[in-house]
């Protein structure tokens, strides 16, 4: 907030609001993860020497760590898809597959239960 009179009439050019992702401390890019992704304003200005700025310049390169094809989940992440350690995926005991009704070890004794039951009528 500004003082009647004192509000500012020009656009500050030296701060700007940057996306910083906090492995690299670089400029984020899409394949950071939001989890690792940070907002501040920093600096945008040229120093050839170390200041009392120097921790709030605006980083000039992206981030190194993720790119496009390089994966951001961890290796032992337990919702990774082809990890080892997780049980086969059946697609049959997917309850958002169009074709699933059953388990396939249930299906027989389904298919039985519907049959002997029609008989009854």
């Amino acid at each position: 907030y500004f003082a009647k009179g004192t509000e500012p009439t020009e656009k500050c050019d030296i701060h700007v609001k940057a996306t910083i992702c906090t492995e690299s401390n670089a400029l984020a890019t899409e394949y950071c993860p939001i989890s690792k992704q940070k907002e501040a304003v920093y600096l945008n200005k040229s120093e050839t020497g170390s200041t009392a700025d120097t921790p709030y310049l605006l980083p000039s390169k992206t981030c190194p760590v993720h790119k496009a094809g390089n994966s951001s989940i961890p290796d032992d992440d337990p919702l990774y898809k082809d990890d080892p350690q997780d049980e086969p995926y059946d697609n049959n005991n997917d309850p958002n597959s169009e074709d699933n009704a059953y388990p396939p070890e249930d299906n027989q004794n389904q298919l039985n239960d519907f049959y002997s039951y029609s008989d009854h009528w």
